[in-house]
């Protein structure tokens, strides 16, 4: 651990081992930063502690915001939407009001160990170990491939990655009036009639090897 922290130890039962070295380096950072209470359980100023040997244009201080009594925090730096983990201000603010474990709703469930459900049930053939077993078809890999690039595009800024979110959901509305005729050729028609001849099969006492 870098700072032993509360916050530190929390991240360190939750988070996969990737994420939590991400999150030791964010928490490195909260030693550069002192915190100021300007309304008590409710705004913080985090402030560089070298804010006068800095350059002009260099930010010194952020403004944390706790709401719901603490259930959740604000800072306009856009760290928690872009990454998915909380800023070091953010942070350095938990530690100076004593909370020892990061707010649920700060916890992307993408990044911690409890991973593998995190996916709906009709997309849990994408996971890793079932994806090998999972002959993608022609047309779902290229697919797969565009949304990846959109992917690696949104992920360049937070206005991206709020304007792809959007396209996303506009999309998703869109194409939903093209899925009421299936020609069963999609990954997850031929997965279902495989299950289905597998349970046909066993029904009948027939093994498959």
């Amino acid at each position: 651990m870098r700072a032993n922290m509360a916050t530190e130890r929390h991240a360190s039962k939750i988070y996969t081992r990737a994420m939590f070295k991400q999150f030791g380096h964010i928490l490195y950072e909260c030693g550069s930063y002192q915190v100021e209470e300007i309304e008590k359980g409710k705004i913080y100023i985090a402030r560089h502690t070298d804010a006068a040997l800095r350059e002009r244009w260099c930010r010194t201080s952020y403004k944390v915001t706790v709401i719901e009594e603490g259930e959740e925090f604000d800072r306009d730096c856009g760290q928690f939407a872009h990454m998915g983990l909380l800023c070091s201000h953010i942070l350095k603010v938990l530690d100076f009001i004593r909370v020892t474990e990061i707010p649920k709703k700060h916890i992307v469930k993408r990044w911690t160990r409890d991973a593998r459900d995190v996916l709906p049930k009709h997309l849990m053939h994408y996971h890793r170990d079932n994806a090998q077993e999972n002959p993608f078809s022609f047309r779902h890999f290229n697919m797969y491939m565009q949304a990846m690039e959109l992917v690696r595009m949104g992920d360049s800024s937070v206005v991206a990655y709020e304007h792809l979110i959007l396209l996303f959901k506009h999309c998703a509305a869109e194409m939903k009036l093209f899925t009421d005729v299936r020609d069963g050729l999609g990954l997850e028609d031929r997965l279902a009639d495989n299950i289905n001849v597998a349970n046909r099969a066993q029904s009948r006492g027939v093994v498959h090897p």
